[in-house]
Formats: C-alpha cells, sequence, structure tokens
C-alpha cells in the first residue's frame, strides 16, 4: 500500500470526485473541504482509500471514500461513509 502524507494535486481530484459522485445518488449534497489521508492499493486496477472532511452546510463530517480505477482508466466510487 502507498500512502500519501499531504494532499497531492491527483488526491484532491479523487477526493472531489467521490464527492461529486456522493451527491448524484444522495439528497444531502456535500462539499469537500479537505482530504486528510490517503491509501493506494495496486490490484487489477487501483484502490484509493480517502480519509475527507466534507460539509453539508452545517457542520463538517469525516468520510471514508473507497475509489477504483480500472486498468482503462475508469473510476467508480465502492463506497461513501461517514466516520464523525
Amino acid at each position: 500500500m502507498a500512502y500519501f502524507g499531504h494532499a497531492s494535486h491527483r488526491i484532491i481530484e479523487l477526493g472531489k470526485l467521490a464527492v461529486k459522485i456522493h451527491n448524484q445518488h444522495s439528497p444531502k449534497k456535500l462539499v469537500l473541504v479537505a482530504v486528510l489521508d490517503a491509501k493506494s492499493q495496486i490490484v487489477a486496477g487501483t484502490n484509493y482509500g480517502l480519509t475527507i472532511v466534507a460539509m453539508d452546510g452545517k457542520a463538517p463530517r469525516l468520510y471514508d471514500a473507497l475509489l477504483f480505477q480500472s486498468l482503462i482508466g475508469d473510476i467508480e466510487l465502492k463506497s461513501f461513509t461517514p466516520i464523525w
């Protein structure tokens, strides 16, 4: 597993994408505040595990997001779970 200590441009973009996809399937619209942690795992593609802070207009909350990028470049949001 690779670990990203500071949020690179790529990781921030993945955080924005996770929130965007979540918003397409949820009545609660979130706005990305920060990516706190990111890890990647090479499989038949790449799994990206992100810990993000997002706001729903009221207060910031922590979420775990798991994205999968296939070998051809397609990205799918596998899970988006509140952790606080």
